[in-house]
């Protein structure tokens, strides 16, 4: 099972315990949307961000990728310590985001 360690608005990002490098999430959004967000890092810091199709899924829209932006760019080095945590069976605590990210 894949926990969700970010939830916002309608986008659940999600840590797969079993995936591999690189250092990786995937975002969802329904059953039919998805992204895989492929971090770079260097001395424990997100240096660089890409955003991948994923396999299967149609493409975030505009109005998705604006909110899935604002999160990651918040929450990235969160989210890649998550992924670490998760490959490697520390669990991290599913996070929801409520509030709106400006």
């Amino acid at each position: 099972m894949a926990p969700t360690i970010f939830s916002y608005k309608s986008i659940k990002i999600r840590v797969f315990p079993k995936d591999h490098e690189p250092v990786h999430v995937h975002a969802f959004s329904g059953s039919d949307f998805g992204v895989r967000i492929v971090f770079t890092m260097m001395e424990g810091k997100v240096v660089k961000v890409e955003y991948k199709k994923l396999k299967g899924f149609k493409p975030f829209g505009p109005a998705l990728v604006k909110d899935l932006k604002k999160l990651v760019e918040r929450y990235k080095d969160e989210m890649a310590n998550d992924f670490i945590d998760v490959v490697h069976r520390k669990m991290s605590k599913n996070k929801k985001i409520i509030t709106k990210i400006v």
